[in-house]
């Protein structure tokens, strides 16, 4: 399913209707993660729980007026304690438990997992963002391979796995590393998006790719531009290769009056955090940054 047709709700809300039970969510989002903050709604509660969980994701839960939280290594004892705790009652309120492929290979989750099965409250189990699982694919990461092993310790609960990005080949080897057997349902929509143009320029043919670059994003936030450019100025990204180039792209919009941020792995979390966060609320227009930036962001307005 493309990016935008409700994959996430495909596992939020039979989560939600699922009365006193969990369902745990694998997923990759390497977005930076949300300090713990509480919005409760009546009785509708989600706990967000990843190391580095999308940040966006647990907004857009917040604005729903969904409980939001997160278990990470900054916690407290005592707000960990909290969680778990809930997590090990007769009756949790907690419906969706995210965690990354690495922490659903420590210790205390694999225990936490072992007593949600044993007494009844582990609904059901979700991959997200699945190509990761396939070596095919264009974003593979090992531990994914790990949660194979999770279908054979726990047979008779339902899986699923979401991607918007899955060749004939990728699906299969999903499959096959997941250990999803029988009786298996493939659900697949068109992934043609008429709102996307593609336009191509080889770099060695340009005489100054520097320049072209600030002079593209600048006519793309001209307020005089033709009416398709206006609706660019919103807010962009631009990609690049190294965080080298991340850095010396974001300098050089911003000497040409582009506001722009960098935005790469090498940052801490805080910078990074920070980052995002004005690049959401319009702060800051631009930003550059590396592949490990974009993955499970929503924000509609972004060329």
């Amino acid at each position: 399913m493309p990016t935008g047709s409700g994959k996430s709700l495909c596992y939020q809300l039979p989560a939600v209707l699922h009365k006193d039970k969990v369902a745990v969510v694998f997923s990759p989002l390497l977005a930076l993660m949300k300090a713990s903050q509480v919005v409760t709604y009546k009785s509708l509660f989600i706990i967000v729980c990843c190391v580095f969980c999308s940040q966006d994701q647990i907004d857009h839960l917040q604005k729903l007026k969904i409980t939001a939280n997160t278990i990470n290594s900054k916690m407290t004892s005592k707000e960990r304690g909290t969680v778990l705790r809930d997590l090990r009652c007769k009756t949790p309120d907690t419906r969706l438990l995210y965690v990354t492929p690495e922490q659903a290979n420590t210790d205390t989750f694999k225990i936490l997992l072992s007593e949600l099965h044993k007494h009844g409250k582990l609904s059901y189990i979700v991959v997200d963002e699945a190509h990761c699982v396939s070596q095919w694919g264009h974003d593979f990461r090992p531990h994914y391979l790990k949660l194979g092993q999770l279908r054979t310790q726990y047979p008779d609960i339902p899986w699923m796995a979401l991607t918007a990005t899955a060749s004939a080949t990728v699906t299969k080897d999903i499959v096959a590393q997941l250990r999803l057997k029988k009786p298996l349902a493939s659900f697949k929509t068109p992934c043609f998006r008429p709102n996307l143009f593609y336009d191509v320029v080889f770099k060695d043919t340009m005489e100054n790719p520097e320049k072209d670059l600030v002079e593209f994003a600048l006519s793309c936030f001209d307020e005089n531009a033709p009416t398709d450019k206006q609706s660019m100025k919103a807010c962009g990204i631009v990609y690049c290769r190294t965080r080298e180039a991340t850095e010396d792209v974001a300098k050089s919009l911003t000497r040409a009056g582009l506001l722009t941020a960098a935005y790469h792995a090498g940052l801490k979390d805080g910078e990074r955090a920070r980052v995002q966060e004005e690049w959401m609320n319009g702060k800051c227009p631009v930003i550059s940054a590396t592949v490990s930036f974009g993955m499970g962001v929503d924000k509609g307005s972004v060329r």
